[in-house]
């Protein structure tokens, strides 16, 4: 017995069989393995719900899983290695390899190359396939991918030879192919040369001609890999019944499976020196869907669905489907059960035990090792109601995606409005957006604050700042906050307050979509439940600041993960102090001051006109693509902004600004002073040393002695480290501050290297507050300070 292990899947081979820890079927992962596996049969066994079927049907339940075993498959498959022996010691497989390099070193003459030019055939491709053989014969080797397992020969005159022992298990020229969006199936060396002629790649050819299909059969689950699969044999009488039997062998994949139409001309060589390569390309295009004649177990009746067991139709359902999408996990429609339709998503998963089908649809009563074969059979019907699946909303490869579009998605956390339902600017609207927009605060540049970082997240989807209202009560915060949202097509419900949300509820929100924000409002760190909250929301905030994937964080068997890519404004009383995070912030400064006019405020609370502008912004967006801005622009804009992070940072907002000058009308005046302005924020960024002296100050706000850990001698400026790190933890946790603590060891790396600490290996005398006396420790002398002041103690 052999143990194999892999980084997901430990299973253990008992030759024929192999058995699995983890069970795609029960979801299981244990060291009794629930989940067996037959290698020859091509068939899998649940021992725990009973449920069975075949190796195909996994594809739908867990892809990876199903890779992971086809791999498994292969591997089992290869053929055996050259040169073994039989018990006689006769030599049953010829050394490929040798005979290659020893005949075929030398590339094609020129009679061939003169030979195949008048076949319209060029000689890009000739060395990497071919090489002169015997007798002036094209030698062809077939390789397994390690070895050469068989050489076939063709003359000028079409005579055809093979070394004896040749495999044909594999096609010629598969190990070449690399992409897996098409393949293409010829029947002959000079029909793939013609495919790669007319740029098709991805092109294999039967190794000896159209009746031996082998190699269609033991490389099935490598065809398997590609998204479709296109026929293209001789249009003869032994093409038609080659066509047939490859069909034959990839019907469990018949849903990509297409065949060439070849007209009046029999194979691709004929059409390239008849009309060219683009009338291969023509045929290729047009191909079609392969028709495959078998007969059915299952039908749909009336009431329900029947299986044909022993020759007689048994009722197996009481209801039958509408379906309206699936896609690689899920499956929708409407089910019609007793005169009732009832709507449902359901997991593939929960719908291959019959449990699963009772609580989506209605009951099952046929066997449970039958429900694969039955989802196989109802989806294959519905080919054409494929859909794709999305991780979340918003901008995926240049398209929209909303609620009503013809996806599958499971983020639903946040309220995204449709943009279908905003009809577009008029006349009068962009008047009064021109005249009023700059409005929503008296402060026009706190205006374009919120709204230029909202508009420039349609053009930036990678890391992006957060944007924090800054402020204390009553200084209209959280309408501020709804107006920037809706702006993306949210609404106030996005906005939630940091007491009542988890910290599952946090990962969960920030990876609804890539372009509606949500908003943590009433940020205010009182006790220390609320601070431990916002230390996780910080430790949140970073991977969502870097598009990470983080997982639920509980202990289940399988976590489930959150890909972070939502926009993300945070409001409240309590700024959140960590270095990381205030270099991922830009701050809309919010003042009783600079509050807006109650009539604009009442325009944009009770109409869909900032929806309508985001609409423009966002159609502008996909009809043009990005506003790139060069990094040379911003510097020579913004000549105070060094930090590579804060200038990122001021390009978002500055690509919203152009983004908002194609919609409202934007004074010289007022883009002169949102430069500068952005210039003045993005000039300074935080980093450790700051973050210690603000540390340092809340510990010299505090009744500590600071002779315990501070001295200075000579002139120069010595601390305790060790010991002032227990009084700062000590405060820190006393004042629920939210300033960044590292550990001990980090904090004084990071010091040693921004030059704050300059020398690592003094003693000093420091003062003891309890036995009133001094005493020597190890200290670190630091550049000269100001915050602590020791002269009160004299």
């Amino acid at each position: 017995m052999r143990e194999e292990t892999n980084k997901e899947y430990e299973f253990k081979d008992y030759g024929e069989q192999l058995r699995f820890k983890y069970c795609p079927i029960c979801q299981s992962d244990s060291d009794n393995p629930d989940f067996s596996l037959n290698c020859k049969s091509k068939t899998y066994y649940c021992h725990r719900t009973g449920t069975g079927g075949k190796v195909k049907d996994l594809r739908y339940i867990d892809r990876d899983f199903y890779n992971f075993v086809i791999k498994i498959l292969n591997e089992t498959q290869k053929p055996l290695k050259i040169n073994k022996k039989s018990d006689d010691n006769r030599e049953i497989k010829q050394n490929f390899d040798k005979i290659v390099t020893s005949r075929g070193a030398k590339p094609l003459n020129a009679e061939w190359r003169e030979y195949l030019s008048n076949r319209k055939i060029g000689e890009k491709h000739l060395d990497k396939l071919f090489r002169m053989g015997k007798n002036n014969m094209m030698m062809i080797p077939i390789t397994d991918g390690e070895h050469v397992v068989a050489i076939k020969y063709r003359g000028i005159n079409k005579e055809l030879s093979c070394e004896s022992g040749s495999q044909s298990d594999y096609f010629i020229n598969w190990q070449h192919i690399k992409s897996r969006d098409y393949l293409i199936i010829v029947e002959g060396e000079i029909d793939l040369l013609s495919g790669l002629e007319a740029g098709y790649d991805n092109i294999v050819s039967l190794p000896f001609g159209a009746t031996n299909v082998k190699a269609v059969t033991n490389q099935k689950h490598w065809i398997d890999e590609f998204s479709k699969i296109i026929i293209a044999v001789d249009n003869d009488e032994a093409g038609k019944k080659s066509r047939e039997k490859i069909i034959n062998e990839l019907k469990d994949i018949k849903e990509k499976l297409y065949s060439v139409d070849m007209g009046k001309y029999k194979d691709f060589n004929e059409v390239l020196t008849g009309e060219g390569k683009e009338k291969i390309k023509e045929l290729v295009d047009n191909a079609t869907v392969a028709e495959i004649s078998e007969e059915e177990i299952f039908t749909t009746g009336k009431d329900g669905y029947y299986m044909k067991i022993k020759g007689e139709l048994v009722p197996i359902t009481d209801f039958t489907l509408n379906i309206t999408g699936y896609s690689n996990n899920y499956i929708m429609g409407t089910a019609h059960t007793l005169g009732r339709d009832k709507e449902f998503k359901a997991k593939k998963t929960d719908l291959l035990l019959s449990s699963g089908i009772v609580q989506h649809i209605g009951y099952y009563f046929g066997a449970p090792s039958t429900i694969p074969s039955f989802w196989s059979w109802i989806l294959k019907q519905n080919l054409t109601k494929y859909i794709d699946e999305i991780e979340h909303y918003g901008i995926i490869n240049n398209k929209y995606y909303d609620t009503t579009s013809q996806v599958i998605c499971d983020r639903n956390d946040l309220v995204i409005q449709n943009i279908d339902s905003f009809q577009p600017l008029t006349k009068t609207e962009k008047l009064w957006l021109n005249k009023n927009l700059l409005k929503m605060r008296s402060d026009a540049i706190q205006s374009l604050v919120g709204i230029c970082w909202a508009l420039g997240r349609l053009h930036n989807h990678l890391a992006y700042p957060i944007l924090e209202l800054a402020g204390s009560t009553s200084v209209g915060k959280t309408e501020y906050a709804e107006f920037i949202v809706r702006i993306l097509f949210g609404t106030k419900e996005n906005i939630k307050s940091l007491g009542t949300v988890s910290a599952h509820q946090i990962r969960s929100f920030s990876s609804c979509s890539n372009i509606t924000p949500w908003v943590l409002d009433e940020v205010k760190v009182i006790g220390h439940i609320l601070r431990d909250k916002a230390v996780e929301l910080v430790g949140t905030i970073r991977a969502l600041y870097d598009n990470k994937t983080v997982n639920q964080g509980n202990t289940k068997d399988k976590l489930y993960e959150f890909k972070l890519c939502t926009p993300f404004i945070i409001s409240g009383e309590t700024k959140l102090n960590d270095v990381s995070f205030r270099n991922r912030t830009i701050t809309a400064e919010l003042k009783s001051a600079n509050k807006g006019e109650y009539k604009v405020y009442e325009m944009l609370k009770n109409s869909d006109i900032l929806e309508k502008m985001g609409k423009t912004a966002l159609n502008r967006r996909l009809e043009k693509g990005s506003i790139e801005v060069e990094r040379k622009r911003l510097q020579t804009l913004f000549p105070d902004v060094k930090d590579d992070r804060q200038l990122h940072n001021i390009k978002c907002l500055y690509s919203g600004f152009l983004a908002l000058k194609e919609i409202v009308k934007i004074s010289k005046d007022i883009e002169k002073q949102f430069v500068q302005y952005l210039n003045e924020i993005g000039k300074d960024s935080e980093n450790v040393v700051q973050n210690f002296y603000e540390l340092l100050e809340m510990v010299s706000e505090s009744d500590k002695d600071l002779r315990s850990f501070y001295a200075i001698k000579e002139g120069k400026h010595y601390l305790w480290l060790s010991q002032l790190y227990k009084v700062i933890a000590e405060e820190h946790f006393k004042t629920n501050s939210t300033l960044e603590l590292l550990d001990l060891r980090s904090l004084r790396k990071q010091l040693i290297k921004e030059n704050f600490i300059l020398n690592t290996n003094v003693s000093i005398r420091f003062y003891d507050p309890f036995t009133r006396k001094t005493k020597v420790e190890k200290a670190v002398e630091i550049v000269p300070i100001t915050i602590f002041n020791i002269e009160k103690y004299d």
